[in-house]
């Protein structure tokens, strides 16, 4: 009777010891028991992604896990959660990094989102069909391009039969620009630190004060996602330094006239008479007409000026009247000699 008491006792001490182990990779969270429930068998996995596994759904996933959402990456459940609102109508996908913005028949997606100035190409994306345009300075662009990278106020706008919206704005400088005197916050955004050469300023309330001049280091958060952004730019906002040699104070002149100053990097555009021309050699201009010359600088800079040049006689005007005289000439030999071979007939 003894031996089979203690068989009874050896027994049961390896069910308890065996039936109270937990099996290979399950997380329990140290305050994920709910002893309240009635279900002893649900538990919080891990109480950062707050899911709960019931009965024998064990968290045994041994892959790479999403960052944002914390569950299995390229799950169902992980790509429905990477999809975030970052204001009404734009929601912002983890998977894809794009902007979205939603309209009647499709999705247009795009790598920045309203109201925010980058130095880098903007990619655009289109899905379902609709109506979209996109216009740089005004001038609609062809088709929608896969990504836009020159300085310029960027606008995309959709539109259906019976109404115009637009969908968003943006802004691409230079790293060197004069074009931004503020940088307002986009929507959902907020400026994190602001540096200008090398030291922390205001960070303003919604918007970054950029009218000194000086090399800028802005960082700023999207609030729905925690992503930061950084805008780095050098702010610029003297216009360029030229002089045009040889007008008189009412801005005539009687003689060439020569452009100052230039540098290297600097764009001239002039035109006389209202047609396009182009500086001479020198940077000079010499021919009589009324003009305008608008030097931009490489930060977007410009300085205007409109001057006429008058009648005078110069270096060309003195061989065309040779020129013309000798043609005069010639046309009276040719007839004297007619005339005489006439005559002599």
């Amino acid at each position: 009777m003894r031996k089979v008491l203690v068989s009874l006792v050896l027994i049961l001490s390896i069910f308890v010891i065996f039936g109270s182990t937990v099996p290979a990779g399950i997380v329990y969270a140290a305050d994920g028991f709910d002893e309240s429930s009635d279900d002893d068998d649900t538990y919080v996995v891990d109480d950062s992604s707050n899911v709960t596994y019931e009965d024998d759904d064990y968290f045994d996933y041994e892959g790479d896990i999403d960052l944002y959402t914390g569950l299995p990456k390229g799950s169902e459940e992980s790509i429905k959660s990477a999809e975030i609102s970052v204001t009404d109508g734009i929601t912002y996908n983890m998977e894809s990094h794009m902007f979205n913005f939603a309209v009647t028949g499709g999705t247009f997606s795009s790598s920045v989102t309203n109201k925010m100035v980058t130095t880098g190409a903007v990619n655009f994306a289109v899905s379902g069909e609709f109506n979209v345009a996109v216009y740089k300075d005004g001038a609609k662009l062809n088709g929608i391009p896969k990504s836009v990278s020159e300085d310029g106020s960027y606008t995309v706008l959709t539109w259906d039969d019976n109404s115009e919206k637009q969908l968003m704005s943006f802004q691409i400088v230079k790293k060197e620009t004069g074009r931004l005197s503020q940088y307002v916050m986009p929507d959902g955004f907020v400026a994190k630190s602001v540096y200008k050469d090398g030291v922390e300023t205001d960070k303003g309330f919604g918007s970054v004060d950029l009218t000194k001049e000086g090399y800028y280091e802005i960082t700023y958060t999207c609030s729905s996602t925690g992503i930061d952004y950084n805008l780095q730019i050098n702010v610029d906002h003297t216009p360029p330094q030229v002089t045009f040699e040889g007008l008189d104070k009412k801005d005539k002149a009687r003689g060439p006239v020569t452009v100052k100053g230039l540098e290297s990097e600097d764009r001239v555009s002039v035109t006389r008479d209202k047609r396009k021309t182009s500086l001479g050699r020198d940077n000079t201009l010499d021919e009589s007409g009324v003009y305008n010359v608008l030097v931009t600088d490489k930060a977007g800079n410009t300085t205007t000026k409109s001057f006429e040049i008058l009648m005078y006689m110069n270096i060309k005007s003195v061989f065309l009247i040779i020129a013309f005289v000798a043609i005069l000439v010639a046309i009276g030999v040719a007839l004297y000699i007619t005339r005489k071979n006439l005559r002599v007939r």
